[in-house]
């Protein structure tokens, strides 16, 4: 059965236009991601027969997250606009729009009279207004989440990034990331405080370990935990860390950066990692030799790794083959770039063995160019007439 689809009714109306009722009644009260749903799924009921009709389209195209989507059709289904018909997989019918059907989300009276007195006495720098308590009240119902949970999630942002005028997008979106994985009530808020305490030491060793003076910050703490949820554990981490440091990469972005690239190599266990960086530790002081060879007493760059990348990997030359290249490009101005040329003519000369490099001969051609000499009053001509000179091109 496909995503998103008319009801009978609907179809036999032949309703497809956007109702006056949608936009007199429910547009007016409805958020725009909620509103943007609304509207790309009434558009795609119109086509519920295509082949990419599926929650994982509709979240791309929206740009939002299937948990968005989902959170958001459960909103409409209050506002009496869709119904669900499943959740796995994820399935919703569009219901006709009736004039008058519109009804707002209606709370009992004083049930969170106690949350409001708590949240606003934690952000205290600012007024809550009731567009953002209407959010959290619709967060708790829809997600399920114990007020007090989100009491203690929103104590946690504000010390997490001292700010106590801080946005309630902000903890809206710690507290659906928590409430998507299970973390819904004050004991499991409890438990994962706790570990977010023990992070609070784990990223400071990942700070250390790269060198880096400063304290933690919440960013750093998005990214450790997407580095667990990837399978990544703490030995490992300090391992790339480790690496990083030793490859003059030395800010907490650059470790993201190679767990980025292990993930897609489908390197995650120590093992495999330790292998993978003891190669390119190899690999860095076989760079290092031919850097130090020139003369030269800077660090390896990255620029220097992507040259020996193209060179072993891509051009598939021996260590031999480029350290001899390397003799002949001491006392060059560039001598990284000069080498690079002499490799790349290799490449395209075919030639894979030491033996017919030597036999090479190899040296970057002259140019030839010849200089001509022009009066000042010839210039002052070609200038004062710029726009219609023409260049004529030689082949």
């Amino acid at each position: 059965m496909a995503f998103v689809s008319f009801s009978s009714q609907l179809i036999l109306e032949n309703s497809t236009a956007i109702s006056n009722a949608f936009i007199e009644e429910h547009l007016p009260t409805c958020n725009g991601d909620c509103a943007r749903v609304y509207l790309y799924g009434l558009y795609m009921c119109g086509n519920a027969g295509r082949y990419d009709n599926t929650i994982e389209h509709f979240a791309k195209a929206m740009n939002l997250s299937e948990d968005d989507i989902t959170s958001a059709f459960m909103y409409l289904q209050g506002q009496g606009l869709v119904q669900i018909l499943s959740v796995k997989p994820f399935q919703v019918k569009y219901l006709p729009v009736k004039a008058g059907s519109a009804r707002l989300k209606k709370y009992e009276d004083g049930k969170y009279n106690d949350f409001n007195i708590q949240i606003q006495a934690i952000i205290e720098g600012r007024m809550i207004s009731k567009t953002e308590y209407e959010e959290y009240y619709y967060f708790l119902e829809s997600l399920h989440v114990q007020p007090e949970a989100l009491i203690m999630i929103a104590k946690y942002c504000v010390d997490v990034t001292k700010k106590t005028n801080i946005g309630y997008h902000y903890i809206l979106n710690i507290a659906k990331n928590w409430a998507y994985a299970g973390t819904k009530t004050v004991e499991a808020v409890e438990e994962k405080l706790a570990v977010q305490e023990y992070d609070t030491t784990e990223v400071a060793k990942i700070l250390k370990i790269l060198g880096v003076k400063r304290n933690a910050e919440p960013s750093d703490y998005q990214l450790l935990e997407g580095w667990r949820l990837k399978g990544f554990e703490e030995e490992t981490l300090h391992s790339i860390a480790t690496f990083c440091k030793k490859t003059d990469r030395k800010k907490i972005e650059d470790i993201d950066d190679v767990v980025e690239k292990f993930y897609k190599l489908g390197i995650t266990t120590p093992s495999g990692i330790d292998a993978y960086i003891s190669s390119m530790v190899t690999r860095d002081k076989a760079i290092k030799e031919i850097v130090s060879g020139f003369g030269l007493s800077r660090p390896v760059a990255n620029i220097d790794r992507d040259f020996y990348t193209t060179w072993t990997d891509t051009w598939n030359f021996t260590p031999e083959i480029i350290n001899y290249a390397a003799t002949l490009s001491i006392d060059k101005s560039s001598p990284m770039a000069y080498l690079n040329k002499v490799l790349a003519s290799w490449f395209e000369k075919k030639i894979t063995t030491l033996d017919a490099a030597k036999k090479s001969g190899y040296t970057v051609p002259a140019v030839n160019m010849t200089r001509h000499s022009y009066s000042s009053e010839q210039l002052k001509s070609l200038f004062a007439n710029f726009d219609e000179v023409k260049i004529e091109r030689r082949n």
